[in-house]
């Protein structure tokens, strides 16, 4: 993956386990063929892949709903700005 630092090698892919913050509290997802990079210190989701789910980003209320009846799915939350 290219960084501002360089190149950082996928280490491996396959599913990972994200507790995500819901209106009804945490709840655990899991995104599949995920890369795994231990030097990139975030996570990235692919928003497409949310999107083929039915899953929309709402980025002036920092929240993902569902396309359907724009119901919320989960919260978003900044860190670091």
């Amino acid at each position: 993956m290219y960084t501002g630092t360089g190149i950082n090698p996928i280490k491996g892919i396959g599913t990972v386990a994200i507790t995500i913050q819901t209106p009804s509290g945490p709840r655990k997802i899991f995104l599949a063929n995920a890369a795994y990079i231990p030097a990139f210190y975030t996570n990235l989701a692919y928003l497409k892949k949310f999107n083929n789910k039915n899953v929309w980003w709402d980025n002036k209320k920092n929240l993902l709903y569902k396309k359907d009846d724009y119901k919320t799915f989960a919260f978003y939350k900044r860190h670091c700005n």
